[in-house]
């Protein structure tokens, strides 16, 4: 059975991602990375 990253796991290696590279810290959709998210279990 495949495992998925949760919305939790993705915002936490932006995080990553930012502090290593810079930008900016957030999302402007939250909905928006959450269906992202779970598009690949849902079909």
């Amino acid at each position: 059975m495949p495992e998925y990253l949760t919305v939790a796991e993705v915002l936490a290696m932006h995080e990553d991602q930012i502090g290593l590279y810079g930008g900016a810290l957030g999302v402007r959709d939250a909905g928006l990375l959450e269906a992202a998210v779970l598009r690949p279990q849902n079909g």
